[in-house]
């Protein structure tokens, strides 16, 4: 009798270990980004999902630039030209440490502030507000905004009693990625 509770014990045990294991596999299969996924979406999605995904299934480089997008692997390449009227800026706040970064590489750029919320402000050079309100980094420390292509301006980040400004271009040969905003 005292066996039998034993055996069916471990039995459930097992159970219980195989389904977590079965479960983990498919979660890990459903987080995977691959080139397949990202066809079926905007661009903005895409580059949202590029950004903000660190679990690349097949995608080995991703870089946005002024004029479009470039993402791919060994074997295929999508390019995708931004719209005349939209430019990405992807921003990274910092305190310790920042890297030189002219164009974004969605999936190995990387910044220390992960998952934090700023309020952001970027005005053209006329002082007009063109957005503002609270981001959040991705868990690769960087967040991102489009803005209307083809202006000068400032972007100011909020960090609690932090800020940090800087100076932006939107034009096709613009950088896309800025990593010189430390928080003072």
């Amino acid at each position: 009798m005292k066996t039998n509770k034993i055996y069916i014990g471990l039995g459930i045990i097992g159970f219980v270990l195989v389904l977590l294991l079965v479960v983990g596999i498919v979660g890990r299969e459903n987080d995977a980004l691959r080139i397949s996924d990202l066809k079926k979406l905007s661009l903005t999605e895409k580059v949202d999902r590029l950004e903000a995904h660190l679990n690349e299934e097949d995608i080995s480089y991703a870089a946005i630039f002024g004029d479009r997008l470039i993402y791919g692997n060994d074997h295929e390449e999508i390019e995708i030209e931004l719209p005349s009227d939209q430019f990405y800026l992807s921003f990274a706040p910092y305190l310790n440490h920042t890297h030189p970064c002219a164009n974004h590489n969605l999936i190995t750029c990387r910044s220390e502030l992960v998952n934090e919320t700023f309020h952001v402000v970027v005005q053209d050079a006329n002082g007009l507000t063109i957005k503002e309100g609270e981001i959040t980094t991705y868990s690769n420390g960087f967040a991102g905004i489009w803005l209307p292509k083809n202006i000068v301006g400032t972007i100011t980040v909020a960090y609690g009693d932090l800020t940090a400004t800087a100076n932006i271009e939107t034009y096709p040969t613009s950088p896309t990625c800025l990593t010189t905003l430390e928080l003072q």
